[in-house]
């Protein structure tokens, strides 16, 4: 999926919403997951690359999910979900993988098992909104739009 190069700013912050932190390299698809993101309603938290997101993952802040391709800059997808399984293993079962890498890059991962889901680039949007309802609903008891 070649989507073209844009900027995308900080979405505008949905007062008393939880927060999904989306990593993946493309801002074209962080912009589109951030999109997703706001209709459930919750608010997107951005990060471009591993050592990003792991300022944001040690960080006191709390996700009610975490979207997260497994191909990053600096740490990788799996370096994260290593420590997730270490530091904050309720987490994992909260995060959904989003991917171009094939199975065997990622098959021996211990915690790729208890996440809630791995989708393989390109995917349906359907499919991805299905997982962050039952993602947001788990985490927070409330209904996703």
């Amino acid at each position: 999926m070649h989507l073209p190069h844009t900027q995308i700013q900080e979405p505008p912050v949905i007062p008393q919403a939880g927060e999904v932190l989306i990593v993946d390299a493309d801002a074209s698809i962080r912009g589109l997951l951030a999109t997703l993101v706001r209709r459930l309603p919750r608010n997107p938290v951005l990060a471009g690359d591993g050592n990003r997101a792991m300022e944001l993952l040690s960080s006191s802040r709390e996700f009610d999910v975490i979207i997260l391709e497994l191909m990053l800059t600096g740490l990788s997808g799996l370096d994260l979900l290593s420590y997730l399984g270490r530091a904050k293993p309720e987490l994992l079962e909260r995060v959904v993988v989003v991917t171009t890498t094939s199975k065997t890059h990622w098959c021996d991962s211990q915690e790729i098992t208890r996440v809630a889901a791995v989708l393989r680039k390109p995917f349906a949007i359907d499919e991805l909104q299905s997982v962050l309802r039952r993602c947001c609903e788990q985490q927070s008891g409330d209904q996703c739009r």
